[in-house]
Formats: C-alpha cells, sequence, structure tokens
C-alpha cells in the first residue's frame, strides 16, 4: 500500500486529480456548513422630509425644526455586500399621510435600497418621528425704543429718538408668528446727556399682554437695533438784516427800522450752535428800498437746528420819520479802473429823474453838483465798441441819502 501511494504521489496528472477532487470536497463541506449572510447597522441615514413636498405644498403646511435628522438602519446580506453598504445607498421615505392639519404628528419612516445590490432592510431606528407642521407666516413690526432713565439739564431738549432699522421683518410657524404684537428695544440711561448719544440693544418681541415671546422657530431679519436719542442745547440768537447795494460811505447806523422779533430761541448740536452768533434773514436791496412798504422774511434755520419758538417769519418795518424824496438831474460822470490800452469816453451827458431818498433836511439843501455818477469797468470785459453800462450814484460828502433804480450810461471804446 506505501508502495502505491508512493507511486501517485510521483504521479503529477494522478496529483492533479486528487487535488481537483480534495477542493470540491471542501467547498461542499463550506457551502453547507458555512453561512455566509450577516447583518450590519447603517449609521446616520439622513431624513428629507422634502422629498415629499408636494404633498405638504398641497396642505400649505411646512415642517417645522425638520433639518439633519438621521435615522439608523438594520440590514442584512451577504457579508461581502452589506460591507461595502453606505448612508448613500439608502434612502428613507417619511410617510405622511397622516398630516391633514397643522400640529404635530407622529411620521412612520420606511427605508428603501437605493442600489441595484442585493441586501433585506430589517429595521429602521428610530422607526418614527414626531414632527411640527405649520403654516409659514412672514409679517413685518415697526421697532419702538422703550427708554429708561433719559434726563438733560434745563438748557438741552431731547427730540424723538430715530431708530435704525426701524423695522423688523419676522417668519416661523404661524402659530408663533401670531403671538408677537409688537418689537421693542430697551435702553437704559444712566446719565444726563449733553450731546446726541446712539445706544444698541437687542430687539425683543412681546405678546398683546406686553410679555416676552421666546421661539427658537421664528426668524428675524435683524436681531439688535441702533437708538439715537437727539440732545440739542437750547439758546437765543439775534435776528439780522443785510443790505446791498449800500453807498460807498453810507452811515448804515442812521438807517431805523424795527423787526417784529429781534431775537429767536433755536436749539441744536452744541458744537456747531457755538459758531453762530445770529441768524441772518436775507437782504434788502437800498436801490429798491421803499419805506411805505414792510418786509418779510421767512425764517430759514441752518441744517440740524431746531426752532424752539416755532417762528414762521419776521416783519422789517422802517421809520419814515425825517424821510424825504427828491428828483435830480445829474451832469457829473466819473470812470473808475480806465484799462491803460484803451480810450473810453463817455457819450451820455446828462441823467435825469434820478430819485434820491435821505434825510430831509439833507434833501432840501442837496443839488445835482452834489451827485455823482460812477462807472466802474474793472466789473466788465473791456472790447471796442458802444456799450451801455451802469451807473453807481454816490453823494461822498452829504451823509444819509442815497440813489433808488437802476441807472445806465452810454460809453465809446477805443483801441488806445
Amino acid at each position: 500500500m506505501k508502495l502505491g501511494l508512493s507511486k501517485l504521489f510521483s504521479n503529477d496528472r494522478a496529483l492533479m486529480v486528487f487535488s481537483l477532487f480534495l477542493a470540491l470536497v471542501c467547498w461542499f463541506v463550506v457551502a453547507f456548513t458555512v453561512d455566509t449572510e450577516t447583518s450590519v447597522s447603517v449609521e446616520n441615514v439622513p431624513v428629507d422630509l422634502s422629498t415629499q413636498s408636494s404633498v405638504l405644498s398641497s396642505l400649505d403646511l411646512h415642517a417645522i425644526d425638520a433639518e439633519n435628522i438621521q435615522v439608523d438602519v438594520h440590514i442584512r446580506g451577504d457579508r461581502l455586500v452589506v460591507g461595502s453598504i453606505s448612508k448613500d445607498d439608502i434612502r428613507i421615505i417619511p410617510d405622511l399621510s397622516r398630516v391633514t392639519r397643522p400640529g404635530t404628528v407622529e411620521i412612520p419612516l420606511t427605508a428603501v435600497n437605493n442600489t441595484n445590490q442585493h441586501f433585506e432592510i430589517i429595521s429602521v431606528s428610530p422607526a418614527t418621528l414626531t414632527v411640527k407642521f405649520d403654516r409659514l407666516l412672514t409679517k413685518s413690526l415697526p421697532i419702538w425704543a422703550n427708554i429708561n432713565g433719559l434726563s438733560v439739564d434745563d438748557d438741552f431738549v431731547v427730540e424723538s429718538e430715530t431708530i435704525s432699522p426701524a423695522a423688523v421683518t419676522i417668519s416661523g410657524p404661524e402659530i408663533d408668528v401670531d403671538k408677537i404684537s409688537s418689537c421693542i428695544v430697551n435702553i437704559d440711561v444712566d446719565e444726563k446727556l449733553q450731546k446726541t448719544t446712539s445706544f444698541e440693544s437687542d430687539v425683543i418681541f412681546l405678546d398683546k399682554e406686553g410679555n416676552v415671546v421666546e421661539s427658537e422657530f421664528i426668524v428675524a431679519d435683524v436681531t439688535t437695533a441702533e437708538v439715537v436719542v437727539p440732545v440739542k442745547k437750547i439758546t437765543v440768537l439775534p435776528l439780522v438784516v443785510d443790505f446791498i447795494n449800500v453807498p460807498s460811505g453810507f452811515p448804515m447806523e442812521e438807517l431805523s427800522y424795527s423787526l417784529s422779533n429781534s431775537n429767536i430761541k433755536i436749539a441744536g448740536n452744541p458744537d456747531v450752535l457755538s459758531r453762530y452768533s445770529e441768524i441772518k434773514l436775507g437782504y434788502i436791496d437800498m436801490k429798491t428800498l421803499d419805506f411805505s412798504q414792510n418786509y418779510t422774511f421767512d425764517i430759514s434755520l441752518p441744517s440740524g437746528f431746531t426752532n424752539i419758538d416755532h417762528l414762521k417769519t419776521v416783519e422789517v418795518v422802517f421809520d419814515e420819520t425825517n424821510i424825504g424824496e427828491g428828483i435830480f438831474t445829474i451832469n457829473a460822470f466819473s470812470i473808475k479802473n480806465r484799462p491803460s490800452s484803451y480810450n473810453v469816453q463817455i457819450t451820455t451827458t446828462r441823467l435825469t429823474n434820478v430819485r434820491i431818498l435821505g434825510d430831509q433836511d439833507i434833501i432840501a439843501t442837496l443839488s445835482s453838483d452834489d451827485i455823482i455818477a460812477e462807472i466802474d469797468l474793472s466789473e466788465r470785459n473791456i472790447q471796442p465798441g458802444q456799450f451801455s453800462v451802469p451807473l453807481k450814484i454816490y453823494m461822498p460828502t452829504k451823509g444819509f441819502v442815497w440813489a433808488v433804480g437802476d441807472y445806465t450810461a452810454i460809453i465809446n471804446v477805443k483801441e488806445a
């Protein structure tokens, strides 16, 4: 026998046949005695409720706080197959058939094979989800400031605060949004204010009873707001008018007039207010001054100032006492700032009907020889030709008298 086995193992063909036979035997043993199936747990499989969005849209409902939901799925199958399955190979289908109106509903979950590989889904853990469904509502509310402890000294005034942003837009479940009636920011001031001051605070939502409403499902486009409290200093400044076309050397101090209000109480930023010593109403043209009429000016304050007196207009009244008028003819003309490169001659020899106002005693003694009509060529572009130019009427030695109206003369300009 030993000899026979020795010959057998030394024969290559016989050895090959024997090896094949032995392998078949081993395969049958493994195939019929060893189980190749196994079960595994696939963790963190996402649940996407948006896959059923058409169902929710038809009811105008949204799942509240249903993001980033994950479950574990237990599967069974061939060891080599299930070992390669990941969370992307499984899809979770939520059963929304129980969702018919707003409220909290327990949703069954079903897992399906999302591949072409063969494995069995045993269970989903958890098998159900408790989800809140509601209609989403969006609305805007003005932001109000609740300022506590605000005070200023007597020579300061506090104006209406400004809030930025002025409104907040909130969105969330209808049941939560409907609870919110108003929106405020609370500001606590612990000292007297002497200038415009800004504060920043959190936006707070209140119900109709003034209770704070808090909800993790409410989303607001802003969470804080800035409150600017304008604080201005009060002062009294004189009101003044100014005059234009005043003759050279004219004694303005002798021009008597009064204002219906000689001063005004205003408020402004202390730093800006310190730059002003008066409020100018406007201008009166001496060439058109008429003592028989009153002049009314609208009050226009610099930007940022507040009219505490609410004064709208001021009337200027001139004192006609001892004011006289005369009509004169002027024969004397002069040229000022004559250019050296041109010959300039005045072709107008006489100016009639010149109206002069002023102290009636001076008017009574005034003659044409006292009046000068002056042409100032520095105020125009000189070129050859004949032109009509404006005149300035002076009575340089007579004091409180001036010409009323516009007057011109003709000049002839030639190159020198």
